[in-house]
C-alpha cells in the first residue's frame, strides 16, 4: 500500500470510528431517557392504582352510608306510620267514646 492509500484508509477508519462513537453516545442517551420514562410511568401507574383503590374504598363507604340512610328513612317512615295510627285511634276513641258507641 502506498502512503496516500494508507492515509486515506486511516481517515476512512477514523470517520467510521467517529460515527460509531456518535451512535454509541446516542444509544446511551436514549437508554437513559427510556429509563427515566420507565420510572415516570411506574410512578404514575402506582399513583393511579392508589387513586383507584381510594375510589373503591370511597364507593364502598358511600354505598354503605346510602343503605344505612335508606334503612333509617324506612324506620322513620314506620315510626311515622305508627304515630299516625296511634293518632287515628286516639281521635276515634275521643270522638266516639265506647259509651256512646254502645248506646247507639
Amino acid at each position: 500500500m502506498e502512503s496516500g492509500e494508507v492515509t486515506e484508509r486511516v481517515a476512512l477508519l477514523s470517520h467510521q470510528l467517529s460515527k460509531m462513537e456518535t451512535s454509541a453516545a446516542y444509544d446511551a442517551i436514549t437508554r437513559v431517557q427510556l429509563q427515566e420514562n420507565i420510572a415516570i410511568l411506574e410512578y404514575e401507574n402506582e399513583r393511579l392504582a392508589q387513586e383507584a383503590r381510594q375510589q373503591r374504598e370511597d364507593a364502598v363507604y358511600h354505598r354503605d352510608f346510602f343503605y344505612r340512610l335508606l334503612e333509617a328513612t324506612d324506620q322513620l317512615n314506620l315510626t311515622i306510620g305508627d304515630i299516625h295510627q296511634d293518632y287515628i285511634r286516639t281521635v276515634n276513641v275521643s270522638m266516639f267514646p265506647k259509651d256512646d258507641i254502645s248506646s247507639r
